[in-house]
Parts: C-alpha cells; sequence; structure tokens
C-alpha cells in the first residue's frame, strides 16, 4: 500500500502510476515558482543574462562565474556609484534601471540594463574620468577590483567583451 501524495490516503497504485503523478507535482510546483520568479522580473524590469549585450558570447558557466563573483546590490535614485578623478576601486554591471554618465558636470551618456560603469578605470589602472549617478532605483552587480581583474584574467570571452566596450566608449581607440 502507498500514500497518495495527493490527499494522504492509503491507495493501491501500480508502481509507474505514482512515480509519474509525484514527478508531475514536482514539475508543476518547480514550473510554477520559476513563472512566478520570471513575473517579478518583468515587472521589475529585469532581462535575462542571455539578453544583455555583454554576455552574448559567454558560455553559461561563464555567466554563473561572473554573477558569483559580484555582489548584487541596490542603489536609490540620486546616488552616485563613481565620482569623477578617484582611484578605481570596483566596476558595476547594471542589471535593472538608468544612470547618468557625467564629465565636468556635463552628461554625455545614460547608461541601462546591461551597461557596464567603472570598466576603464580598472581594466586600464587609471583615475576615474567621469561621475555616474543613479537616474533611477538601480539594481547592479558589484565587483570589486579583484574580483574584476580575476574575471578578466581567467575568461576570455569576458575580456574581450570589456575591451570592446572601452574602445567603444572611447571612439574605436
Amino acid at each position: 500500500m502507498r500514500i497518495s501524495p495527493y490527499t494522504g490516503v492509503g491507495r493501491r497504485y501500480s508502481w509507474s502510476r505514482p512515480s509519474v503523478r509525484v514527478t508531475d507535482w514536482k514539475h508543476r510546483l518547480i514550473a510554477g515558482v520559476a513563472r512566478r520568479a520570471r513575473r517579478i522580473d518583468v515587472a521589475l524590469g529585469r532581462t535575462s543574462p542571455r539578453d544583455l549585450p555583454l554576455f552574448a558570447d559567454l558560455s553559461g558557466r561563464d555567466i554563473r562565474d561572473i554573477f558569483k563573483a559580484g555582489e548584487e546590490v541596490s542603489v536609490p535614485a540620486g546616488w552616485s556609484l563613481i565620482l569623477e578623478q578617484t582611484p578605481p576601486d570596483a566596476a558595476y554591471l547594471i542589471l535593472s534601471g538608468t544612470a547618468a554618465v557625467r564629465v565636468k558636470g556635463e552628461q554625455i551618456a545614460e547608461l541601462g540594463p546591461g551597461d557596464i560603469a567603472g570598466e576603464v578605470a580598472v581594466r586600464k589602472n587609471t583615475l576615474r574620468t567621469a561621475t555616474v549617478t543613479a537616474k533611477s532605483r538601480l539594481q547592479l552587480l558589484h565587483f570589486t577590483r579583484e574580483k574584476f581583474d580575476d574575471l578578466t584574467n581567467r575568461l576570455p570571452a569576458f575580456r574581450d567583451a570589456i575591451d570592446a566596450t572601452i574602445a567603444e566608449r572611447r571612439g574605436g581607440s
């Protein structure tokens, strides 16, 4: 006699039938949780890492390593992530929200999901070239300088994507 996963009452089942029902029940539960998580992500304006240009050429394992290396943080609108002419201590990957990039007080760009901030100074070991301020609430991945350097050394595809971003921002130089 086996206990039914649905009623808790003992019933006779063939060996294949209960395992199919239990498996179906578990799969429905997992699918429901995943659907709710996707709805929350859509409601918050988040996208899948695969949808971000920075991760287009990276494997799933590389993306996992990047997300493990970074610390997810949330900052309010108006908060400055980076100040111009300060030493490079971190880089940030924007997961959701927007940020303004200013040089000498003049806005030169706007960053959004999938953009990275602070990579130029960390990668080139120079002072910060701009101030980056949150225009809306930001969800970010924060990388310390050490973690960022480790990622660029270990993951050639990530290093190439960062270098391409730097070249694009500097006008192809």
